[in-house]
């Protein structure tokens, strides 16, 4: 593990796929910690709004679209998706991940890393990981516009309150 400067976050060693969970698991807890110290009960996070016009929400995605107050900490959840993708309307989708506690609130967003290793059956991504459904209690991401299923592995981190 290396820790940046100065905000104390550990990452991942290049390289050590074995130690992966454990060291994702050891930067949430840094960036957790990194975030409770910053964060106070006034705190006002607001998410980009698009100046020249109002844009809908896609379906099945709950985010807040607005100024959110945050009074409590911030919390982020992490995991691996590995598994064998279906195919539906020209993308591959992985199976729906439901968080094993659901966010008190909301879910703020949800990031995606392509994972490969030494296992040849593990058809790393080249391109975008979307999600599908996105709600404080589970997630399903998808490959757009890849057409074939796969076995793909998949770090996620999400953040919520």
């Amino acid at each position: 593990m290396a820790t940046t400067s100065p905000d104390n976050i550990w990452t991942p060693d290049s390289g050590d796929d074995y130690a992966l969970t454990v060291d994702l698991a050891a930067m949430a807890d840094t960036v957790q910690t990194g975030l409770n110290n910053h964060v106070s009960k006034d705190a006002k996070y607001s998410q980009h709004q698009n100046k020249v016009g109002s844009v809908n929400q896609p379906s099945g995605i709950d985010i807040p679209q607005s100024a959110v107050n945050i009074d409590k900490p911030l919390i982020i959840k992490t995991g691996v998706i590995a598994e064998a993708t279906t195919n539906a309307f020209g993308n591959e989708y992985l199976p729906t991940v439901a968080f094993a506690d659901a966010f008190p609130n909301a879910v703020l967003g949800i990031h995606f890393t392509s994972l490969s290793g030494g296992n040849s059956t593990v058809n790393r991504v080249e391109g975008t990981i979307a999600c599908d459904s996105l709600t404080r209690f589970q997630f399903r991401p998808f490959i757009p516009n890849s057409p074939n299923p796969w076995y793909r592995a998949v770090a996620w981190m999400a953040v919520g309150y």
